[in-house]
């Protein structure tokens, strides 16, 4: 399979990236009635969202305790998860190499753009969660290299999500921003609804509600992790669609992604804030 892969991209230039964009706060805008929180706006190295800034913070974390410059990144990813193109596309330009853990079976488009930038696709039967997560970080320790965890299970992150909840709830509180009915968010891995949570309840917004719409595994123990008692504010949902089956939608004229942000536009209610997280480069 890998060696397909090697073919299909071998001799076809990378397009350019478009410009970076990493703004401090990324903005929040009203379209049809809905009040959208663009972290997808956020962009590095051509990918969007508020998993490459989680991804960033914990390179930068592991540069400064470890290396001034990591030798390599490592990370598990389902072969449909865009976690693997984050994890390429920034060492790609970083000027480094990345190893991508994943499940045997048919190469994906997330598959073929991590090849494209330089990454090297390791597969394992069975391909569980626990099984490609268990290689990678065997891999990482061998190495000596950054390990990216699976869903970005990084404090990192919560912190980097975190850091942009508080200043909604600086804009809310100052009446810049209206308070909206409630947040609602996709949940793959959690990590980005942790940092939500969090950043509210430091604002003094723990009564706002919010709903977090499921879309893969369940995100139970990470949300028990590292956010006790997240349930007397967060209700939880599960997307009838399995995750790798893709939907379309869009909110205005802004696509959301189809395995995640594309499963929630069906709980949305006017007034709602959609935490847009990202958008697969496509």
């Amino acid at each position: 399979m890998l060696s397909n892969i090697l073919k299909l991209v071998k001799g076809n230039p990378l397009p350019p990236d478009p410009p970076d964009n990493a703004p401090e706060f990324t903005p929040v805008q009203f379209v049809d009635g809905i009040h959208l929180k663009r972290d997808d706006l956020y962009c590095f190295a051509g990918i969007r969202g508020g998993k490459v800034r989680s991804c960033l913070a914990i390179v930068s974390r592991f540069q400064e305790k470890t290396h001034p410059i990591p030798w390599g990144l490592v990370t598990a990813s389902v072969r449909k998860s865009p976690q693997m193109q984050i994890v390429a596309r920034v060492a790609h330009r970083l000027g480094i190499p990345a190893r991508c853990h994943t499940a045997t079976g048919a190469e994906t488009d997330e598959m073929l753009d991590a090849v494209a930038h330089g990454a090297e696709i390791i597969t394992h039967r069975p391909g569980y969660n626990s099984v490609i997560c268990h290689h990678a970080g065997i891999d990482a320790e061998r190495l000596g290299w950054c390990h990216i965890p699976f869903g970005m299970e990084h404090y990192q992150a919560v912190t980097a999500n975190a850091i942009q909840a508080r200043f909604l709830a600086d804009e809310i509180n100052a009446g810049r921003q209206p308070r909206p009915k409630r947040i609602i968010v996709p949940l793959g891995s959690g990590m980005s609804a942790c940092g939500i949570l969090c950043g509210l309840r430091d604002s003094g917004l723990a009564d706002l509600r919010v709903l977090g719409v499921r879309v893969g595994g369940d995100p139970t123990r990470r949300l028990n992790q590292y956010v006790a008692g997240w349930g007397a504010q967060m209700d939880v949902v599960t997307a009838p669609e399995p995750y790798e089956r893709a939907v379309e939608a869009s909110i205005g004229d802004i696509v959301v992604d189809p395995h995640y942000e594309a499963k929630c536009v069906r709980y949305l209610e006017p007034g709602d804030l959609f935490w847009i997280i990202g958008i697969r480069a496509m």
